[in-house]
């Protein structure tokens, strides 16, 4: 599909499978057809059109230089990226989509700080080549939505370097997705470990709630192989009147990946809001910049191994009960 993650120009959503899309016979702008016939002529009329210019895709990704972002092509036109619309050479970011068009050169930085990390010997990720190849270093002078990128250093404590160019992302493009392989593979226990304990408790519960089925069924199955050893042979076990509880735990197990899936794509946009949260709160109560209020930040951010230990221990003892009680009962 050729206009894959593109928008409608008038309607704002984006061009998915098996939609009717028309494009502009003049300046070649796809369009839903509905949106065209509501409109009566092509949205980018006045962008395009007037000036003789024609639709760009995206898509054909035009190339970007490593240290001076989007160039203008041979006709002097800078055309973005992300949207395939016509900016201005002196627009930093697409007046369209806020895609950022510059990237800061050695020269127009020159002097300034670097954020530096104010807690020595704790390790980083390493930042993919695309978001580097977008944003490059993140300075003790950048704003990330209004906030200071400095302060988000002080609240996220360890891979701050990767957090600081996702957190810039979507400041940027706020349907932008960066998916988290940690929050996939340990779900709960990830949101535990960096201190979101709302989101973290709701994931427990629904984790405890769509796992008791299945441990009851182990429960049942490891008293018959203590009777018969063999059975972990044959795997011939008796379930007798908790057939349904099978069928209701393959179900449930299907629903976990897919709730996995969901905290890989939305973990860092939760973590995003909250580290934002948590600045705006301390900023209320202390003066920005000093350095109590960075103790503050400090104190209050970073992660928290212990609780996401404690949580697990728990888990595993509050499951084993709640089998042996239903087991017990049925």
């Amino acid at each position: 599909m050729n206009y894959k993650g593109i928008s409608c120009p008038v309607c704002g959503q984006e061009f998915h499978e098996g939609d009717d899309v028309v494009v502009c016979p003049e300046c070649g702008a796809p369009h839903h057809r509905a949106c065209y016939k509501q409109v009566g002529h092509c949205a980018m009329k006045q962008e395009l059109h007037e000036k003789g210019l024609t639709w760009q895709n995206p898509n054909e990704k035009p190339p970007v230089p490593e240290k001076d972002g989007v160039q203008p092509d041979e006709n002097g036109n800078i055309i973005c990226p992300n949207c395939g619309l016509f900016c201005k050479e002196t627009d930093a970011v697409c007046p369209y989509c806020q895609f950022p068009l510059k990237k800061p050169s050695a020269v127009q930085r020159q002097g300034q700080p670097l954020v530096e990390n104010p807690f020595e010997g704790e390790p980083t990720t390493p930042v993919s080549d695309e978001i580097e190849d977008i944003f490059g270093a993140i300075y003790e002078e950048d704003q990330i939505s209004g906030i200071p990128a400095k302060d988000f250093v002080y609240i996220i404590h360890k891979n701050y370097t990767y957090f600081l160019r996702v957190f810039k992302i979507y400041s940027q493009r706020a349907k932008a997705k960066v998916f988290n392989w940690s929050a996939f593979f340990l779900n709960f226990l990830y949101f535990f470990y960096r201190k979101m304990y709302k989101i973290g408790a709701i994931l427990l519960t629904f984790y405890i709630l769509t796992n008791i089925p299945s441990f009851i069924l182990s429960y049942r199955m490891v008293q018959q192989a203590i009777e018969d050893p063999l059975l972990l042979y044959s795997l011939n076990f008796n379930l007798g009147n908790l057939q349904w509880l099978s069928t209701l735990s393959r179900v449930l197990s299907y629903v976990r990946i897919g709730v996995s899936i969901y905290c890989g794509f939305t973990a860092n946009h939760y973590y995003y809001d909250h580290c934002r949260q948590m600045i705006q709160k301390h900023q209320k109560t202390q003066t920005g910049g000093s350095s109590a209020y960075y103790q503050s930040l400090s104190t209050a951010g970073g992660t928290n191994l212990a609780s996401a230990l404690i949580v697990l221990v728990a888990l595993v003892f509050a499951v084993a009960v709640f089998s042996f009680i239903a087991a017990a009962m049925l």
